[in-house]
């Protein structure tokens, strides 16, 4: 058998090509987390009237269909993305 030494035990590096070959066909049949034909995303920064970007500011997305809302609050540098919304205007 490929990989087997004389006394019966599979060598290292056939070991660790069967387990590389095992993670990588792995990858292929794990659920995929992330955008899709379905949602979208909305990525911005919320900026004052001089431009300067604001840290730490409260920001509401609001499904103008259903009302539906999501409040964040944006990061350090002024940005924030909200991921997986539904179709629609905003």
């Amino acid at each position: 058998m490929f990989g087997e030494r004389g006394d019966g035990k599979i060598s290292m590096h056939s070991s660790c090509t069967s387990l590389r070959t095992s993670a990588l066909a792995l990858c292929f049949f794990m659920p995929m987390h992330g955008q899709t034909a379905n949602t979208g995303a909305i990525a911005d920064s919320v900026s004052d009237r001089s431009g300067g970007l604001v840290a730490g500011a409260a920001v509401a997305i609001v499904s103008e269909a259903t009302r539906e809302e999501r409040t964040l609050t944006n990061d350090g540098q002024g940005s924030f993305s909200t991921p997986f919304l539904t179709p629609g205007s905003y």
